[in-house]
Order: C-alpha cells, then structure tokens, then sequence
C-alpha cells in the first residue's frame, strides 16, 4: 500500500523584508529549494536509495490522507493529482521496534 496518512509539521519562515520573501517565494515556485523530511516508517526499509516519480492526490483533507496514483493519465486527471518526485533514504533502523528512520526529499 502507497499511504501517506500523517499530517506533517514543518518550519514557518518569516522575512524581515518584501524583498528576501519574494525571493524566497520565487525559488518554492521554481523548485530551487529542497524540502526535506524526516519519517518513521513500520518494518526494515532497504539500505539502496529508493526513488518514486509517481502523481499524488488528497484522499482526505481532514485527515491528511494522500494517495499515489499509478500512471493513467486519466485517473491523474480526474483526481486532480500533482506530479511527485520523491528520493527515500533509510538513516536508521531498529530491531526492538522493528521502525525504520526514512529521509524523504
């Protein structure tokens, strides 16, 4: 199953200046910036990079629930999914838990 299904917390960014937010919000829209986050998943992710180039869509906004769709167009459409890249990295694991750390940029 391809779930995300956690809200995710993040950084809030506050500009002393119009100047340095407007480049900033530039460079999110032309995704020069990298976002980065950190995620605890259940079992023992593989030690190779893995990398998903597949769309995503909003099951539940409430919830924060997300999908992945496969690579019908139509479904991509209907669904109003938008284009995800997604690199996965394992940091850690641990065998009491049985919980991998993940790196997902």
């Amino acid at each position: 199953m391809h779930r995300l299904d956690k809200l995710t917390s993040g950084l809030l960014l506050i500009s002393k200046s119009q100047a340095v937010a407007t480049k900033f919000q530039k460079e999110l829209l032309n995704h020069t910036i990298e976002k980065v986050y950190i995620a605890r998943v259940v079992g023992k992710f593989p030690n190779d990079e893995l990398k998903v180039n597949k769309p995503i869509y909003c099951v539940s906004k409430k919830l924060g629930r997300y999908d992945v769709c496969e690579d019908d167009e139509k479904e991509k459409q209907s669904k109003e999914a938008k284009d995800a890249y997604t690199v996965f990295k394992k940091i850690w694991y641990d065998e009491l838990t049985d919980t991998s750390l993940i790196e997902c940029k």
